[in-house]
Parts: structure tokens; C-alpha cells; sequence
């Protein structure tokens, strides 16, 4: 998967329900079954429905896709994204500041996975595997629970798997900047950071899609440089931009793309920012 948005980005985008509808942001069927499947997974506490998420997913053919490595090139894709995704967006004068946030109201932690193979790996894990390994085949996930209890660079034995192999010839960009990433220097990034998606609405959610926010790998997750991930901190849009101009327009259009998704609010100055930065 490429940094600018793919067709099926783009088809999601089109058909995401209107503002003053209910929304259930994570990758889901459609129709009378769905209603159905949503109706009864909510009924469950918040770690369970994520493991069932995982498995509705499974059931409808919907595989969790994972990014390798992003090219940072600005295309029409990501204007059209953008114009999509700022049809559907919620304007506010500025950032609230709410109350409340910590990292654990997003989980514990990255969220672990079961894949077909049988590896237990983390978000993270898989998010490193990938963009060290791009020829590698995506990982099919079989189970997902809410709270980690490993690390990518533990080696126990339920994660000997996990850990990053890098591949000869293999070197990943920073899509942030064009520079070459070390496995050694990265941090995988949450495109709109954690505490600002409590800010701009995301206090209001169940756990259940909170721990999904964070652990959206299609949309919201990307592997950067460690030291440019700690200098973006928890900034929005107005606040911060990629160093490399060639990244401005196709990070801005999935920030607010992630935004529309997920039913966030963003101040006005967020969005003067990405209309600037794509031309439209």
C-alpha cells in the first residue's frame, strides 16, 4: 500500500454515512445482516467485541490489509480524497481542550493479533514486519484482543516470530521526510494522534472503537522515524506538517479523511492548513 489513498480508499470515503447518522467507523458489511451482527457484538464488554469485530471481519471476507512502505508523492488522488472527506467533516473554531484523556482509555497498549500462521504479534509488531519486509505475504488475522502483553523487541517465545527480519536491498522511507529508516530508530505513528482524537470527539466513544482507532492499521497508522514521530507529539494540522513539502498534501488528505471517518471534529485553522496544502 502506497501512502496516497488506493480506489478503495476513495469507495469508502464516497459511501461513509452522513454526519447525523450513527457510526460504527471500523471496516464493516453492509445491509440487514450487518445490523443484525452490530446489534449483538455491542452487547458484549469492550475486549470481547474487538475480538468479534475481528472475527465479522473474517466472516464477510473483509481481511485487515496492512501498509508496507508509503511513497510520499502528492497525486489528484489525494485532492479527491480530501474535497470527499471535507464534504463530510464537522468544523469548530479551535481544539478543545477535554479532560479525562490517558493512553489507556485507547487500550493497554498495542492490541495483539492471532494470524492464520499462528504468530501472536502486536500492531506494531505487524506494522514493522511489513515495512521491513514488503515482499512478504500480508498476515491474515484470526483473533485480536485490546490489551498487549508483549513487545517488539521482547524475543519470548510467543513472539520469536514477530521480530523484524529485514529483507537484503530492503530500505524503507520515511514517508515523512524521504529519508532511509533504521528498525533500530522507528516509532509507528497515529496519523491523528491519540489525544487529539479525545479532544475533537473521540472522549464520547466506547471502548470497543476507541481500542480499534488505535490500532487501525489501514488508516491511521504508519512507520516514521522515532524522532520526528516525538517531535509531531500530539499536533494537529495547524501545529505541524511533515518536514518534506512532497509529504504535506497526501498527509493532510488522510488526516482529515481519518477525521470524516470517524465522525472528529477539526478546527478550521486544520482545515485551511489541508485545503493549502492540496490546492483545493
Amino acid at each position: 500500500m502506497r501512502w496516497p489513498f488506493t480506489m478503495s480508499h476513495l469507495s469508502e470515503l464516497s459511501r461513509s454515512p452522513s454526519a447525523d447518522q450513527p457510526t460504527h467507523p471500523a471496516n464493516q458489511p453492509s445491509g440487514s445482516t450487518t445490523r443484525h451482527v452490530l446489534s449483538k457484538v455491542q452487547r458484549f464488554s469492550p475486549r470481547l467485541q474487538l475480538v468479534l469485530w475481528s472475527v465479522v471481519g473474517l466472516t464477510f471476507g473483509m481481511l485487515i490489509p496492512l501498509p508496507s512502505h508509503y511513497s510520499p508523492t502528492p497525486t489528484s488522488r489525494d485532492q479527491q480524497a480530501l474535497q470527499a472527506a471535507l464534504n463530510k467533516i464537522r468544523t469548530i473554531d479551535v481544539r478543545p481542550r477535554i479532560l479525562g484523556y490517558s493512553r489507556q482509555r485507547f487500550g493497554s497498549g498495542w492490541a495483539s493479533h492471532t494470524t492464520a500462521d499462528g504468530r501472536y504479534c502486536t500492531t506494531r509488531q505487524l506494522l514493522l514486519q511489513a515495512a521491513f519486509s514488503p515482499t512478504s505475504a500480508p498476515a491474515t488475522l484470526t483473533n485480536t484482543t485490546a490489551d498487549s502483553h508483549t513487545d517488539a523487541t521482547t524475543g519470548s517465545p510467543s513472539t520469536m516470530d514477530c521480530r523484524i527480519r529485514g529483507q537484503p536491498g530492503v530500505v524503507p522511507k520515511d514517508p515523512y521526510t524521504g529519508a532511509e529508516l533504521r528498525a533500530d530508530h522507528v516509532d509507528v505513528d497515529h496519523i491523528v494522534p491519540l489525544s487529539a482524537a479525545w479532544d475533537l470527539g473521540a472522549y464520547r466513544w466506547d471502548e470497543g472503537t476507541r481500542v480499534r482507532f488505535a490500532n487501525d492499521m489501514q488508516w491511521n497508522l504508519v512507520v516514521v522515524d522515532s524522532t520526528v514521530n516525538r517531535d509531531k507529539s500530539d499536533a494537529t494540522l495547524s501545529a505541524w506538517m511533515p518536514p518534506s513539502a512532497k509529504a504535506h498534501c497526501p498527509y493532510a488528505a488522510r488526516f482529515v479523511a481519518i477525521a470524516a471517518r470517524y465522525r472528529l471534529a477539526l478546527p478550521k485553522s486544520d482545515v485551511d492548513v489541508a485545503r493549502k496544502a492540496c490546492d483545493v
